[in-house]
């Protein structure tokens, strides 16, 4: 799983395919929705490619569309 708590305040997302990472504060999420919803106001693509999510920097999300 690419998103981890780290503690209750701050999560940690990793992109699937690259080495970024991110940490994000929990601020006032109450599910893994809310922490989802928080991820992609800061440029991630968060979404589920057949079983598993996946997770996409800002970075390789503007390469993928610019190629």
């Amino acid at each position: 799983m690419t998103i981890q708590g780290g503690s209750q305040l701050v999560w940690t997302v990793r992109c699937d395919f690259c080495d970024a990472e991110e940490c994000v504060p929990n601020g006032n999420a109450e599910t893994f929705f809310d922490v989802i919803d928080l991820i992609k106001k800061l440029g991630w693509r968060v979404f589920r490619m057949g079983r598993e999510w996946k997770h996409q920097c800002p970075k390789c999300r503007e390469e993928e569309f610019a190629g």
